[in-house]
């Protein structure tokens, strides 16, 4: 499984003023078959810790955080020689706190080595005792994004062509229908790396596919008690079963449990999106650069992390991605408009946490004479994004349709270049809109 997040570690490992790394991100991304190929191809040795398995290690980091203890520990231990050439793996870190605290002592001491450290649920840990300032840096990894999926199924060469190919200069016919089939395939399987793998080895046999998406919906499941209390189980649960259904909404607490406490769904919310397993999508204003000056906390959307793990999680039939994806993005325009949210997530500098937003803007009643009139319509944009330092709308179609009337109040109220549509329609240019495939997100960000 080739990861765009590889090239970044190489960046990492070739940087002058380079730090210890720990990689974030939810459970079965992908982080520890990331480390270990990187290992394999970028240096001459390779040592692994897993905190969770060798629980006699956290030990080591009990008397103090002195590197030359620990480098000394390892050689010994693994034998394996520690120096410029190694590569140093702390896997499940989350079980050793005192291993994640001894990496800023790495970067003062010894800068000139490599260490990595990873794990499920590390944000918990991390909220926990901090992360030294300046001397750590974090690599996010989300699910396999459409582009890697493309990969991994042998197909290179259509990105190249997506790459190439614009709203000026529309992609062939026949390979923008390919494309569409292939991407009803990724929004049937999502891009978590077991799920994926299992398709391709499988020859498309998606059973298997759906043994393994129920093996993870029933590992994260299996995970609350580790981070919520007994009494908050039920809670987290209840918000974990209900986000797919509520993809694309403002979100309303009462829509999840009308007899359920405020407090109590927004302590499990906050604790699921810690885990990585569904995003916010918060409101701004967007009147400038950055847009997250301008965000309302209050106000949001929640997307899940993984397309195929929601529709596994609502016990939805996937047949129809296969049979006629185009009538089934259609069907299931929160798909899309949550597919989207994860390639733009996919696509970001994996160095910085990307934060999603939306615009919206309500209409305005006002009262004359004892008339009532409509000041304004209301409008609602999907996503709003910083590219190349202009702000841009970014509208989910999943029909033929793709004319948005609030992207066109969105663009004149701001004063801005262009808007974006992301549609089953090929590339093409509508006056300052560009219609893209929903498979070319990536254009966008590569």
């Amino acid at each position: 499984m080739n990861r765009i997040a590889m090239e970044y570690l190489v960046k990492w490992k070739n940087g002058k003023a380079r730090k210890p790394l720990i990689i974030r991100g939810a459970r079965q991304t992908g982080k520890t078959y990331l480390v270990r190929e990187f290992g394999k191809k970028h240096f001459s040795y390779f040592v692994e810790i897993n905190f969770e398995y060798e629980r006699e290690a956290c030990k080591l980091f009990n008397r103090n955080y002195d590197p030359d203890r620990v480098i000394k520990f390892i050689s010994a231990r693994y034998d394996i020689p520690v120096n410029k050439k190694t590569l140093i793996f702390f896997d499940e870190i989350q079980e050793c706190p005192d291993a994640l605290i001894s990496m800023r002592y790495f970067y003062e001491k010894k800068p000139e080595l490599f260490i990595i450290g990873a794990g499920s649920l590390l944000e918990f840990t991390v909220e926990e005792i901090g992360i030294p300032v300046g001397r750590i840096r974090s690599l996010y990894l989300y699910p396999m994004s459409f582009y890697e999926f493309l990969v991994a199924r042998g197909k290179k060469g259509y990105i190249e062509m997506i790459l190439d190919n614009s709203e000026n200069a529309p992609i062939d016919e026949p390979i923008h229908n390919e494309l569409i089939e292939l991407m009803g395939e990724y929004l049937a399987t999502g891009g978590m790396p077991e799920a994926v793998k299992a398709y391709i080895e499988g020859n498309g046999d998606f059973t298997l596919v759906k043994n393994v998406q129920e093996d993870i919906v029933s590992t994260f499941t299996q995970d609350f008690h580790k981070y919520a209390k007994k009494k908050g189980i039920k809670y987290v649960e209840k918000v974990f079963e209900s986000i797919p259904v509520h993809v694309g909404e403002k979100f309303v607490f009462s829509k999840i449990d009308e007899y359920l406490k405020i407090r109590e769904i927004k302590g499990a919310l906050e604790l699921l999106t810690k885990a990585g397993i569904v995003h916010k999508v918060f409101h701004t204003s967007a009147n400038g650069i950055p847009l997250g000056a301008e965000m309302n906390y209050k106000r949001f959307k929640v997307i899940f992390m993984d397309v195929g793990l929601s529709q596994t999680l609502m016990g939805e039939n996937r047949d129809k991605w296969f049979l006629n994806p185009r009538k089934s993005i259609v069907a299931r325009g929160s798909i899309a408009e949550n597919f989207t949210g994860i390639e733009m997530l996919a696509y970001s500098n994996p160095f910085n946490k990307k934060n999603l937003y939306y615009w919206v803007r309500e209409k305005i009643i006002v009262e004359k004479d004892g008339e009532k009139y409509r000041k304004r319509r209301n409008a609602e944009v999907d996503y709003v994004d910083t590219i190349n330092e202009n702000i841009i709308p970014i509208e989910v179609k999943s029909g033929r349709n793709w004319r948005s009337n609030s992207i066109k109040i969105f663009i004149e109220e701001k004063i801005i270049p262009y808007g974006v549509v992301f549609s089953n329609e090929n590339f093409r240019k509508d006056k300052n809109l560009k219609i893209i495939p929903l498979y070319a997100i990536m254009k966008l960000y590569m």
